[in-house]
C-alpha cells in the first residue's frame, strides 16, 4: 500500500530543494581557498547537503553545469574539500573529482545546510531518487 501523505511530503521536499538551487549562484571551484579554508569560509563547516556540478573546461556558460553527484556531511566545506582536492585511498569511499591544472572538467557547487542533523541522510536518498545524478551509486 502507498503512503500519499509520504509521497506527497517526499515531493514537496524535493520541490523546495530544486526551488532553492535555481535561486542560488554557483560557486565555481579551481583551489581550495574558493571554499574556504579560514573560519570565514564561503562554505560553511555546518550540516547540509551538497551538490558537485561540472562542464568542459572553457565553457563559462553557466548553464552548461551538470550536476554530477549529492552528498551529505556534518561539516559540507570539509567534505568538498575531500571531494575536490584529495586522492582517494583505500581508507576513503568517496569519489575524488580532482581538481588539478590538467582537468578536463571545471567544478561548482551549491549547498544547503541542514536543521537537525539527523535528518541529512533521509533528504540525500530522497533528492538522489529523484535527481538520479550520474555519480551516485545506483543500488
Amino acid at each position: 500500500m502507498i503512503d500519499l501523505k509520504i509521497e506527497l511530503s517526499k515531493l514537496n521536499i524535493v520541490k523546495r530543494i530544486e526551488q532553492t538551487l535555481q535561486e542560488e549562484s554557483f560557486l565555481k571551484v579551481s583551489t581550495r581557498n574558493d571554499l574556504g579554508v579560514g573560519r570565514d569560509g564561503k562554505v560553511p563547516c555546518k550540516c547540509g547537503v551538497y551538490f558537485i556540478y561540472r562542464q568542459k573546461a572553457l565553457t563559462f556558460d553557466d548553464d552548461s553545469w551538470t550536476l554530477q553527484y549529492i552528498g551529505v556531511h556534518k561539516s559540507v566545506r570539509q567534505r568538498l574539500s575531500e571531494h575536490l582536492f584529495y586522492t582517494p585511498d583505500s581508507k576513503t569511499n568517496h569519489k575524488a573529482y580532482q581538481i588539478n591544472k590538467q582537468s578536463e572538467y571545471m567544478y561548482a557547487v551549491k549547498y544547503i545546510l541542514i536543521e537537525p542533523c539527523s535528518l541529512r541522510e533521509y533528504i540525500e536518498r530522497i533528492l538522489i531518487e529523484q535527481m538520479d545524478p550520474p555519480d551516485n551509486n545506483h543500488d
